[in-house]
């Protein structure tokens, strides 16, 4: 072997250059063959093992897989949101996740 690349080349699509002039590519948020099957399939499987109630049921099995889902779930909420007019924005913070507090008077 001379290390030579053998593979065919396409006429008038050299490197840096994968479209000709006019044409734009893949239009913006164009989902590609392989993940458009991959989404299919895993839809199916989903359906297959009871859909919504299936997924909660196997939620509620026990603290891990509850523990899954959230994982999961987290994973698809959008990280940035942008938002336009004069919305109220409010914080609403739960005493459940606050650290605990500890009592001064305890040591005594």
């Amino acid at each position: 072997m001379t290390g030579e690349n053998n593979a065919k080349k396409t006429p008038g699509r050299g490197k840096g250059r994968p479209f000709k002039p006019g044409n734009p590519g893949k239009p913006k948020g164009a989902k590609n063959k392989i993940s458009k099957n991959i989404k299919d399939n895993f839809e199916a499987v989903f359906e297959k093992l009871g859909g919504i109630k299936g997924f909660c049921d196997w939620a509620k099995e026990n603290r891990q897989t509850k523990g899954a889902f959230y994982q999961m779930y987290s994973k698809m909420l959008p990280t940035n949101v942008m938002l336009e007019g004069d919305l109220p924005i409010i914080f609403e913070v739960s005493e459940k996740f606050m650290p605990k507090k500890k009592d001064p008077d305890a040591r005594k």
